[in-house]
This record gives structure tokens, sequence and C-alpha cells, in this order.
């Protein structure tokens, strides 16, 4: 059986960064570039979410990655949004194996 994998990256500590000291956030941006070309090969899906999709697509290299972008998860609308439900229910995260 084919396993799955779902990494979950927040920004919150690149944007706290990104108002104290600007050279430690670009260090960070070259780390997670970094960590994103390690992934490459793999063909991910990067699930983005809210306004954090506009600020990735911006600064980072994401052309090789298939990207879904929804609505953040506070909404109350996220449970409802056909394209959260179709993407998360491919993954089967809340299924027993």
């Amino acid at each position: 059986m084919k396993r799955r994998g779902v990494l979950l990256l927040n920004n919150s500590l690149v944007l706290q960064i990104k108002k104290i000291l600007k050279n430690i956030l670009e260090l960070g941006e070259v780390l997670v570039q970094t960590f994103l070309d390690s992934f490459k090969d793999n063909k991910p899906i990067l699930i983005l979410f809210g306004n954090f999709s506009k600020e990735m697509k911006s600064r980072f290299d994401l052309e090789d990655f298939k990207i879904v972008e929804i609505e953040h998860p506070y909404n109350h609308s996220f449970i409802c949004n056909r394209l959260a439900i179709d993407t998360f229910g491919k993954m089967k995260l809340l299924y027993s194996s």
C-alpha cells in the first residue's frame, strides 16, 4: 500500500521575524527555498491557505509544484468549500489504516 505523507509548514515564525530583523528573514527565505527545492523530484502538491498563498508565490520559485489555493481554515466557509473537501478527502487523513 502506498504511504501518504503530510508536512505542515506554518509561516508564523517567518512573519514575526520579518517584523524584527529583515536579515534573518532573508536567511529564512533561503532555507525555505532550499527545502522546497529538495522536494521537487517527488512532485508534491502544495496546499496554500489564504493570503499566505500570495506571499509564497511572490517570494519563492514554485513553478515545479502543483498548487492548490484554499481559503484559510479559520474561515467558517472552509468546511463547505468544495475544493477543500475534494483536496483533503483524497488524502484520507481521518481514516484509520
